[in-house]
């Protein structure tokens, strides 16, 4: 890392540049968007970056001496010394020439990309149609300390356009298949690749054929999604061999779409594939360990902080709505609610504050809670007209040890919110690969409330009854499964 660092430095200071603003450039390293509190500058066909948002990245410190106009960086026991319009920068106390000065915008000294040597496992690119700065290392060659492979997705293509199936070939260098479904509200084939980066930034690509109508991919904070936008239902098979997951949709695949994960009405509990290795199923001995009187719930509010979660922008491009707000909104009320009536409820968040995914997961856990509830908004802008609010829960894990398990607890609050609030019920999702469902210890669900990219979700997302309507609801569907636990917990320890 010490080495791939320094070049990183010297290199980003050897370009020559007269800045003009441009706001719309986006910062991602390893498929990962970068939030800089100062955009990235466009200049005479090269782009700046704030020096900070770029090392802070990589887990250098930054620190600025406002008096000398100085700005340190320290990583690995590296340090450069930058001092705003000078020509000589300072690397581990060499003096280093620099064809311009560092520069300030807005406060922040600015410092020119260019490519970084392939050789070392880093290379920046410029994307045009997204305008985006791509930034990709290798954890190893980077030296990081860290033998983890970088699971990257590297190319996403269609292979093959023909009249009977279109073939989209995604280059993974990971051992792992992806979490795959179908959405049936909106015909998607969903893959979300975990603990996987994508090498470029988010987009989307029409493809607009007789099978498929678009492709498009994203980073999530541990994992990345692809997404196929069918045409209607579309029969498609999956592939996986020689780092290539392959898709094929079309009347020529071998087999018939039946969603694995399909989106249907809340429905009878029974447990989803009982005999599968490494489900746990009733632990009685440990079920008589939990307090039936005093029951922990764990309240997450999504996204937050740096991290808006889905937005709404109006037509001149401004925020109006950020899924973060309505997220922290609800799961205070439900929180206050739950307080009131005696309920020992914890929360992640209860201000605008970003939390990493394990470290809302490490909270639950740590409060050794018997029940986690994460809030979140959905999103899909290509489509604002699917609408509604559905549950997630692990599919993959419904032992019953705490005396519920996690798709009872998204079927009572499922309904309890259909009841109480006036949106289409798209009932509960199996979604084991989402973090906060699979590194909590006990029954989690994700309450997905609404769709932001439609009009009519959004009114009840502002609409203050509503947002009451919702806070009650989860509120009850929560309390009714803490009810079921304490009766199983007292019948378990009776036997």
């Amino acid at each position: 890392m010490k080495k791939l660092f320094l070049f990183i430095i010297t290199s980003a200071l050897f370009l020559t540049s007269t800045a003009l603003a441009q706001d719309d450039i986006s910062l991602y390293i390893n498929g990962s968007k970068i939030n800089c509190d100062v955009a990235p500058q466009l200049v005479n066909d090269r782009t700046l970056c704030p020096t900070r948002a770029i090392f802070d990245a990589f887990g250098a410190s930054v620190e600025w001496d406002g008096a000398n106009k100085q700005v340190t960086v320290k990583k690995d026991g590296s340090e450069i010394l930058l001092t705003v319009g000078a020509k000589t920068a300072y690397v581990n106390s060499k003096a280093v020439s620099l064809d311009c000065a560092p520069t300030i915008i807005s406060d922040r000294c600015m410092v020119p990309i260019r490519f970084i040597s392939e050789a070392l496992g880093c290379e920046v690119k410029w994307e045009e149609k997204t305008k985006s700065v791509l930034i990709t290392y290798n954890n190893d060659s980077a030296g990081s300390g860290n033998n983890t492979e970088n699971t990257v997705i590297s190319d996403i293509k269609l292979a093959q356009n023909g009249d009977d199936k279109s073939v989209f070939e995604i280059k993974y260098n990971g051992t792992k298949e992806p979490n795959t479904s179908f959405l049936s509200y909106s015909n998607c084939i969903v893959m979300d690749f975990e603990n996987t980066s994508l090498a470029f930034a988010d987009s989307k690509v029409t493809v607009d054929n007789s099978f498929v109508k678009e492709v498009r991919y994203a980073q999530h904070e541990d994992y990345a999604r692809v997404v196929i936008e069918c045409k209607n239902v579309q029969p498609y098979t999956t592939s996986f061999a020689n780092g290539i997951f392959t898709v094929n949709v079309g009347s020529a695949s071998t087999a018939v779409v039946t969603p694995s994960n399909p989106v249907t009405p809340a429905n009878p509990v029974t447990p989803d594939n009982p005999q599968e290795p490494g489900v746990t199923m009733t632990d009685k001995e440990f079920t008589k360990t939990r307090n039936e009187n005093n029951l922990c719930v764990v309240i997450d509010a999504g996204h937050g902080g740096k991290d808006p979660g889905a937005v709404y922008k109006n037509a001149n491009g401004v925020i109006e709505l950020a899924e973060k707000d309505v997220n922290l909104t609800i799961a205070n009320r439900v929180y206050d609610i739950l307080l009131s009536e005696g309920v020992n409820v914890k929360y992640t968040r209860n201000t605008d504050q970003f939390l990493e995914l394990k470290e809302i997961t490490d909270i639950a856990n740590n409060y050794d809670a018997d029940l986690f509830v994460s809030v979140h908004i959905n999103a899909m802008e290509n489509s604002p007209d699917v609408s509604g609010m559905m549950v997630l829960y692990n599919g993959d894990a419904l032992g019953d040890k705490y005396g519920i398990n996690s798709k009872e607890v998204a079927v009572n609050i499922d309904k309890q919110i259909a009841a109480a609030v006036n949106i289409k019920d798209r009932g509960i999702v199996s979604r084991p690969g989402l973090w906060v469902l699979r590194k909590t210890n006990m029954p989690a669900v994700l309450i997905e409330c609404a769709f932001i990219s439609n009009a009519n979700d959004r009114a009840i997302m502002t609409d203050e009854t509503a947002l009451n309507a919702y806070a009650r609801s989860i509120a009850d569907g929560i309390k009714q499964s803490l009810e079921t636990m304490k009766q199983n917990i007292i019948k378990a320890k009776n036997e």
